[in-house]
């Protein structure tokens, strides 16, 4: 009767020890609801253009370059004002390389976009080539100033890798090179940071160097970087501080590590967007201390921007989503 009672209780303690382990691994297979979600904004152009790209222009309105949704080309698009969703036309394709725009900005009231080698200027219907060069990497405003990065710039007569433009004369800033033909600059803080061999910033009057080698997609407030590297496509974001310390943010993200398209820091955290290298779909991720947690997207993301306080992304079938916080 003991080694009855004996085995019947060995028996209740590993069937104990077996709930408490399933329990355990129950709790490492929860997927963690997102808090965050999609709707559709009151910005969206309601089918006026698609495949939207976003700029804010330096008298702080929303611009978008797109693709009009009935017959046309490609056009510059401005929206008046933050609880809009009337978007004015602002310019449109009137010269053969309107269509191979890489990026633009709106500078003193006109809209300057570049080629691979040459800067444009639109002022209503007239579109005027205002430089050539090697080729162009990026455009940005800094200190009241129009900053052209990339290589073979002609300025009067000189080549250089950087220049300003004041809206009526240009001013050479650097004749060395400072970024790949790739690797576009990313302004924070007023400044202008660029990846390089060491990467720079341009607080718009000098360049200085950063304790920083190699490519970089995001910098914060405190000019700490943030850049990626990848695994078995899994994709991996760590911070770097300008004093060298390194430091791993969260786990890694499976399945975006080929396509990445954008970081955002908004709503106190971090937001990366990217593709589903095997299906094609658009990922969004935050941080929530150590973890990522995936965001359920179902538009296709074309481009996404933080404006009036919001994170919103453009999409492929013509719409603008908002991000919101259930």
């Amino acid at each position: 009767m003991k080694t009855i009672k004996i085995l019947q209780l060995s028996a209740s303690i590993l069937f104990m020890a077996l709930s408490i382990s399933c329990s355990d691994d129950a709790k490492e297979d929860v997927v963690e609801v997102s808090p965050y979600s999609w709707k559709e904004s009151n910005l969206s152009p309601n089918g006026v253009f698609t495949l939207a790209r976003f700029e804010i222009g330096d008298d702080g309105k929303l611009y978008a370059y797109g693709i009009p949704s009935v017959n046309g080309h490609n056009s510059f698009y401005q929206l008046p004002g933050s609880m809009s969703n009337t978007w004015t036309k602002v310019g449109e394709y009137n010269i053969d390389d309107f269509n191979n725009l890489q990026s633009f900005t709106v500078y003193q009231g006109s809209i300057y976009y570049h080629v691979s080698n040459k800067l444009y200027k639109i002022d209503g219907a007239e579109t005027k080539e205002i430089l050539s060069a090697g080729h162009l990497t990026d455009i940005e405003i800094c200190q009241d100033k129009l900053v052209i990065i990339g290589g073979g710039i002609n300025v009067s007569k000189e080549s250089y890798t950087m220049v300003s433009y004041d809206g009526t004369m240009f001013e050479p800033i650097s004749k060395e090179m400072t970024s790949s033909s790739i690797t576009p600059a990313i302004p924070a803080n007023d400044k202008i940071y660029l990846p390089g061999f060491p990467s720079v910033v341009y607080d718009g009057n000098s360049l200085t160097p950063l304790n920083f080698y190699g490519t970089f997609v995001a910098v914060d407030n405190e000019e700490q970087m943030y850049f990626h590297s990848t695994n078995n496509n899994r994709l991996f974001l760590s911070r770097r501080s300008n004093f060298g310390q390194e430091q791993a943010l969260g786990d890694y993200i499976i399945g975006m590590g080929e396509i990445f398209r954008d970081l955002k820091f908004f709503d106190g955290t971090i937001f990366q967007v990217g593709s589903d290298v095997a299906r094609g779909y658009s990922k969004v991720y935050f941080l929530k201390n150590d973890k990522w947690i995936e965001v359920p997207t179902e538009h296709v993301i074309y481009d996404v921007i933080v404006f009036d306080n919001r994170l919103i992304a453009s999409s492929l079938d013509g719409k603008i989503y908002q991000l919101v916080k259930d």
